[in-house]
């Protein structure tokens, strides 16, 4: 298949590994690609080159919107139940919980290129 993606042979390097992910985890990766920013383009254009079918991505894309929205509608009422006065309080909250994420992504990002220095390897 071609597209102007695959130009070289790390383009198409790169298409058949896409074709590969979603052919051995294609519903996994369609679903949690609404819950991950980015990965929603990715996985919808990567679907689209490679022919993923259309009605099993529909079914799956919507799977996965609705459970987004639902999870997120549910936060945000819980959320504004419990803080319903206090407005500072869920403010400190909820940036204590991105920063707590954002240090463990990292510390795990750390620990795995450490990791990789001992063993010879890098990300790239």
């Amino acid at each position: 298949m071609w597209t102007p993606l695959a130009r070289g042979d790390r383009g198409q390097r790169t298409l058949d590994r896409a074709e590969r992910l979603l052919d051995r985890h294609g519903s996994t990766l369609v679903v949690a690609g609404r819950y991950v920013p980015g990965l929603r383009s990715a996985t919808a254009l990567a679907s689209g080159i490679t022919r993923f079918p259309l009605r099993r991505f529909v079914v799956l894309d919507t799977v996965g919107a609705v459970t987004w929205a639902s999870l997120a509608a549910g936060i945000g009422y819980l959320g504004g139940s419990a803080f319903e006065d206090s407005t500072l309080l869920s403010f400190a909250l909820s940036f204590g919980v991105a920063l707590s994420l954002a240090a463990a992504i990292e510390l795990a990002r750390w620990l795995v290129s450490r990791g990789d220095r001992t063993h010879g390897r890098s990300w790239r």
